[in-house]
């Protein structure tokens, strides 16, 4: 369980990053994948607790 824990929060993580760094300022696109992450890693920390 921790290793698809570490996996979802590495994946979550990147995504945002790249995301951020497709555009200088926070656009909609970046705000939205931050969002996503936000819920993926409440959702993975709810189930796996």
């Amino acid at each position: 369980m921790k290793v698809r824990r570490i996996a979802a929060i590495g994946v979550t993580s990147v995504s945002g990053l790249l995301y951020y760094k497709e555009k200088d300022k926070m656009g909609r696109r970046a705000w939205i994948s931050l969002a996503v992450a936000i819920v993926a890693f409440g959702i993975v920390m709810f189930v796996n607790r």
